[in-house]
């Protein structure tokens, strides 16, 4: 082999390896109807640094969200649901949003403040 060969190498190496460090590079969210859909989706087969996610819920029981911004470029989704499952009555789902743009970000913000809002609307209502 060359001396360039195994730059090149050496290169694509390090990107897939970066690649997968970045996550699922599909992610679906869908607020249709009465539940939330949020699903994480590999698109390299060797992404052995990925754990896909699919999470479907009501959308009352969405309690917080959190956008964190980590290490070298990687962006993830933290939901916080209620849950009779867990002694602390609610549950964290994270999920890879890397790979989506500032705009899409911003768009799934607007759509979770407003399911948020919806809800303690709805439990204001409850409580009156």
């Amino acid at each position: 082999m060359e001396k360039n060969d195994e730059i090149i190498c050496f290169v694509s190496f390090i990107l897939l390896i970066y690649l997968s460090y970045l996550g699922c590079s599909f992610f679906r969210y869908d607020s249709g109807g009465e539940t939330l859909i949020l699903q994480n989706q590999k698109a390299l087969p060797f992404s052995f640094l990925v754990k896909e996610t699919q999470s479907d819920f009501p959308k009352r029981k969405l309690v917080n969200y959190k956008v964190v911004n980590k290490f070298l470029f990687k962006r993830k989704l933290e939901i916080y649901i209620t849950s009779k499952r867990v002694s602390s009555g609610m549950t964290k789902i994270s999920f890879d949003i890397s790979y989506l743009s500032s705009k899409e970000v911003k768009n799934l913000k607007i759509s979770l403040d407003k399911v948020m809002k919806e809800n303690s609307q709805y439990q204001d209502a409850l409580n009156v």
